[in-house]
């Protein structure tokens, strides 16, 4: 199983989110331990995880930590190699990148969902 993460905004007026952008970023769930530590992130699966331009910059530190220091984060990688620091720090670069690429309009307003 993965952790699948879009960009959504809330319809006016429904208890509705449409995905906007282009966030294609996944990675397995055996990393939520290294996530959680790194970001300091609740990391709520199937939810909405609050606004992206909240939650963007908790990621861009967990990417900066894992880069410098990957070694405090070794003994949360996967037993069986499905889930490392490197595919973490890859995992956040996508979704940093994919951040930075939304419509500047939308930027505030929209959310983060794990799906």
């Amino acid at each position: 199983m993965s952790y699948d993460i879009e960009f959504r905004v809330k319809v006016d007026g429904l208890d509705k989110y449409v995905p906007v952008g282009d966030c294609d970023a996944n990675v397995t769930w055996n990393l939520r331990e290294m996530i959680v530590k790194s970001t300091g992130l609740e990391w709520k699966n199937e939810a909405n995880n609050g606004l992206c331009k909240d939650v963007i910059p908790k990621i861009q530190i967990g990417h900066t930590e894992l880069f410098y220091h990957p070694q405090d984060y070794r003994k949360y990688e996967a037993p069986n190699g499905w889930g490392t620091v490197e595919e973490c720090r890859l995992f956040f670069a996508d979704i940093i990148n994919a951040y930075e690429a939304l419509d500047y309009d939308l930027k505030d307003i929209a959310t983060f969902w794990v799906v």
